[in-house]
C-alpha cells in the first residue's frame, strides 16, 4: 500500500523515517544499479562581461542577452569584450568551434582578456587536450592571478585528487575575481560534501540559489548534500526542481532515478533513466538503473534487450551477468540461463562484492532445478493400455505405485 501511494513522493516525515529504518544505505534491491551521486564540476555557463567601460555586465538571467550579444558583436568596432561575450554564447549553445573562433578574436583584440584565455583553456579540457589546457589556464593566471575560469580548472582538478582544502582555496580564489560564478560556488559545495561538512555545503549551495534560483547543478548537489544526511523527502525536492528548471542535465536524472528506484517507484525511475539514455547513449549506468527500474515493472523482455546490449558492447562487465542472473530467475523463470549468468559473473569477478550472493544464489537455482526435475519424475504417468484380464493383471501388479491398491 505505501509503494501504491508513493508515500515517500507526499514527503511524509513518517515515511521517511520508516524507510530509512528499512534501507539507509539504498541496498533493498538485489540488482547492481547505480547509486546516487551525479555531479560535474565546470560545466556552468561563462561569465559575462561589460562591453563598454562603466556599464553593468549582461546576466543570463536578462531577457534576451544571447540576441543582444550577437547584435553587439555584428557591429562596427569589435571590442575585445564583445568578442568574448559572443564565443560564450557559442559555447553554452554548444558550438564549440565557434566558440574557439570568437575567443581567439577577442585575445587578438585585447591579449590581456584573461577571460578569454581561459575559455580556450575549458575548450581545450573539453577536447580532451590537457596539455593545451594547462598551458591556456597558467597563461591566465599570468595575465590575472586571481582568474576564476582558471582557479575553477585547478579546484576541479583538486576535487578529484582528494585534496579538499586546496579546492576550497582556489574556489574562493575564483570568487574574488567572479562573485557570481556558479562553477566556484559548485568547486565548493564539491569540496564540504566530499569532507562531510554537510551543512556548511548547504549554507554555500543557498547562497547560490539566491543568484540564480534555477541553476540546476547546484540543485542537483545540494540534492546529494540532503541524501547523506538522510533526508530523503529535501532532495527528492531537489532532484525533481534540477530536472524541470535544467532538462537536459544527466546527473540529476541518474541522481533522481537512482532514489526513486531504491524506494521501488519504478515507474519514476523509467522515466528518468529514460531521460538518462537520451542525453548520454553511452552511459552503461542509465541502461543498467533503465533496465532494473523495467525488471521492477514486470516488463522482463525490454529489461532483457538492454542487457544483453551493455554485455555486447562491453563484454568484460561483470556486473551485467550479475543482473541478467536476476532478471532470469526472478522475472522470467529461466533458470538454466540463470544459472550460467551467475557463474558467468563468478568466474568474471573474483573479489567482487556481491560474488558471496552469487554463490548462494547458485546453489538456491540448482536446487529449484532439482526439485522441479524430482516433480517432473513424479508426475510422469505410464501410457494408457487396453484393460487387461484378471489373469494378465496379476502379472502387471508389479506396475510402479499400482502393487500395494
Amino acid at each position: 500500500m505505501a509503494q501504491k501511494l508513493k508515500w515517500y513522493n507526499t514527503f511524509s516525515e513518517q515515511a521517511e523515517e520508516a524507510l530509512l529504518k528499512l534501507d539507509p544505505e539504498f541496498k533493498a534491491l538485489p540488482d547492481i544499479k547505480p547509486a546516487p551521486g551525479f555531479y560535474t564540476l565546470n560545466k556552468g555557463k561563462p561569465r559575462l562581461l561589460p562591453v563598454k567601460e562603466g556599464e553593468d555586465a549582461p546576466k543570463w538571467t536578462d531577457p534576451g542577452v544571447s540576441e543582444r550579444v550577437k547584435k553587439v558583436a555584428a557591429g562596427p568596432a569589435l571590442t575585445g569584450a564583445a568578442a568574448y561575450n559572443m564565443g560564450a554564447v557559442l559555447e553554452v549553445e554548444g558550438d564549440l568551434k565557434g566558440a574557439r573562433t570568437w575567443y581567439e578574436k577577442a585575445v587578438a583584440v585585447d591579449a590581456g582578456l584573461s577571460d578569454a584565455v581561459a575559455r580556450l583553456g575549458v575548450i581545450a579540457l573539453d577536447e580532451g587536450d590537457m596539455a593545451a589546457a594547462n598551458a591556456q589556464f597558467a597563461k591566465a593566471l599570468q595575465i590575472d592571478p586571481a582568474n576564476s575560469g582558471a582557479h575553477n580548472f585547478e579546484a576541479a582538478k583538486a576535487v578529484k585528487a582528494g585534496n579538499y582544502t586546496e579546492a576550497i582555496n582556489h574556489a574562493r580564489m575564483a570568487l574574488v575575481s567572479d562573485p557570481d560564478s556558479m562553477d566556484a560556488y559548485l568547486n565548493l559545495m564539491a569540496a564540504y560534501y566530499e569532507m562531510g561538512l554537510l551543512d556548511v555545503g548547504i549554507l554555500v549551495g543557498r547562497n547560490a540559489l539566491g543568484l540564480d534560483k534555477k541553476d540546476g547543478p547546484i540543485q542537483n548537489l545540494m540534492g546529494l548534500i540532503f541524501v547523506k544526511k538522510e533526508e530523503v523527502r529535501n532532495a527528492v525536492k531537489l532532484f525533481e526542481k534540477a530536472v524541470n528548471d535544467d532538462p537536459g542535465l544527466y546527473d540529476a536524472r541518474m541522481d533522481l532515478g537512482a532514489v526513486t528506484l531504491a524506494y521501488k517507484d519504478y515507474a519514476t525511475a523509467v522515466v528518468q533513466y529514460r531521460k538518462a539514455v537520451e542525453l548520454n547513449a553511452a552511459s552503461i549506468p542509465a541502461k543498467m538503473g533503465l533496465a532494473v527500474a523495467l525488471r521492477g515493472q514486470g516488463n522482463g523482455e525490454e529489461a532483457l534487450s538492454i542487457l544483453k546490449g551493455i554485455a555486447s558492447r562491453d563484454p568484460r562487465n561483470a556486473d551485467v551477468h550479475y543482473n541478467l542472473c536476476l532478471l532470469y530467475q526472478e522475472t522470467l523463470s529461466d533458470y538454466d540461463k540463470a544459472l550460467a549468468e551467475c557463474r558467468q559473473f563468478v568466474s568474471m569477478a573474483p573479489t567482487h562484492p556481491k560474488r558471496a550472493q552469487a554463490l548462494i544464489r547458485i546453489e538456491g537455482i540448482e536446487t529449484i532445478k532439482e526439485a522441479m526435475q524430482e516433480d517432473e519424475s513424479s508426475d510422469v504417468k505410464p501410457e494408457e493400455a487396453p484393460e487387461a484380464s484378471d489373469e494378465a493383471g496379476s502379472t502387471a501388479g508389479s506396475t510402479s505405485g499400482d502393487g500395494g491398491k
